[in-house]
């Protein structure tokens, strides 16, 4: 209701076509995260694509710290850079090496 309804005005079905588009033709416009000293690197927590601009990043990242993913089986840690991650993190990327390892489906792969 929030964001399909009374932010974007969308109907219910508008809004889920939208939600599960997986075409890629997509860019980052919204990036949350948050940095661990220990190992300085800023944390991603939360991503988001779409067609608007870029949002400014949520949480409090370091802007000497590179972007990562937290450690996840089978996907290679990958540094973005903070300053416009937007050119190496893209939705290509995030749909091939984190959604499609979760949902093998939404790239036409079967699940077994």
């Amino acid at each position: 209701m929030h964001y399909g309804r009374w932010m974007l005005k969308l109907s219910p079905q508008q809004y889920l076509e939208r939600l599960t588009d997986y075409s890629e033709n997509k860019r980052l416009n919204y990036l949350s995260a948050y940095p661990n000293p220990d190992l300085c690197l800023n944390i991603i927590t939360e991503v988001g694509f779409g067609t608007g601009p870029m949002k400014p990043f949520l949480g409090h990242p370091n802007p000497h710290y590179p972007l990562v993913f937290p450690d996840m089986p089978g996907v290679n840690r990958v540094r973005f850079p903070f300053h416009r991650p937007e050119n190496l993190l893209t939705f290509q990327w995030f749909k091939h090496n984190i959604m499609c390892r979760g949902q093998p489906w939404i790239c036409g792969h079967r699940q077994f």
